[in-house]
């Protein structure tokens, strides 16, 4: 569909009181279509959108190390 292409949706996530050590980017994704480990941390969509059901936060950091792991 995007030519091997891709594009992820990040925005400023937050998970705990101290903002220093607790925030940092996310990705939005559907949880229907990527199955992630339950050991990966999402966090509910902040926007109200059609498909905000389906759609969670997870950390960029830990979903771009996830990705390299499994291409390995």
């Amino acid at each position: 569909m995007y030519d091997r292409y891709s594009a992820m949706q990040t925005e400023y996530v937050f998970d705990g009181k101290e903002i220093a050590q607790q925030c940092g980017y996310g990705v939005r994704l559907n949880t229907r279509q990527v199955m992630l480990p339950k050991s990966i941390k999402t966090f509910p969509s902040s926007t109200k959108i059609a498909s905000s059901d389906d759609t969670n936060w997870v950390r960029k950091s830990v979903f771009v190390a996830y990705l390299e792991k499994l291409s390995s």
